[in-house]
């Protein structure tokens, strides 16, 4: 799968890993805050959290490698 941000967009895509066989996670930076998103095969996008204000090195969000 894959996905294109917006032409102009200063989105910044940062760690994506499976939620399960169809939706994948995502964490994302735009217009001041990080975002995690859930993506799935069809190409649609949805919120999975609320909006964290910070720094764009600086995500609060962290995937685990282990379950």
């Amino acid at each position: 799968m894959s996905y294109e941000r917006p032409q102009n967009s200063a989105l910044l895509v940062r760690d994506m890993v499976w939620e399960d066989d169809s939706h994948a996670l995502t964490t994302v930076y735009e217009d001041g805050a990080w975002h995690i998103l859930r993506l799935d095969l069809d190409g649609n996008i949805e919120a999975a959290s609320s909006a964290v204000t910070a720094d764009e090195v600086n995500s609060l969000f962290r995937f685990s490698t282990t379950p």
